[in-house]
């Protein structure tokens, strides 16, 4: 899964960005996942940032020529869309032709929220709202935002309320704490194998 479509999609969303789990971040031993890992990360975002129009430039193509995976979201979300308008009796029914062009065609959705990616908008924010797409998720949601924001004094994310991070470090903390949690490793699929 790769766009989020597992925090959307999977009956169990997958609310940690990337895995670290504490497997993988004794790899990073003797210096730990705040030393060699965390600052290739912020090298790797900071250019991915500074470069960032190129990258959506050529993320366009997405939306031009989506995923297979995407066009049958677009097409389920065009489908659900046209249900409510017919129970509200409206006449501006949608095709799937006239949502193409329009913001709410999904890989237009897909790519607003790269783009706010790599503005240095705080991961928290979009993994709630990636989160809230999930119709598994709709009568746990409180449940799922409380968890990925985090618990106050345990977690860094938990202090960084800003929509963007202060800086691609803090961006980078945030991410590190999301994908190291354990209250969100311990919510995750089985098959995920979070315990390694």
């Amino acid at each position: 899964h790769a766009f989020g479509t597992a925090t959307e999609n999977l009956p169990v969303p997958e609310l940690m960005p990337f895995r670290l789990t504490r497997q993988l971040q004794h790899v990073t031993e003797p210096l730990g996942v705040h030393g060699v890992f965390s600052s290739n990360m912020v090298h790797c975002m900071t250019s991915l940032h500074k470069n960032r129009h190129t990258l959506l430039n050529t993320m366009e193509v997405f939306v031009k020529e989506p995923l297979v995976e995407w066009l049958k979201k677009a097409h389920k979300e065009a489908e659900q869309r046209k249900a409510q308008a017919q129970q509200q009796r409206s006449d501006a029914l949608l095709t799937l032709d006239d949502d193409t062009e329009s913001a709410d065609w999904y890989p237009n959705k897909k790519i607003a929220i790269a783009r706010r990616k790599l503005e240095m908008n705080n991961p928290v924010h979009i993994t709630i709202e990636e989160a809230r797409r999930n119709a598994h998720a709709k009568g746990e949601i409180k449940n799922v935002e409380a968890v990925v924001q985090g618990a106050e004094g345990v977690n860094l994310r938990a202090s960084v309320t800003n929509v963007k991070c202060d800086s691609i470090q803090q961006q980078v903390e945030c991410l590190i704490d999301l994908a190291s949690d354990l209250n969100i490793l311990g919510r995750t699929w089985i098959g995920w194998a979070p315990f390694f």
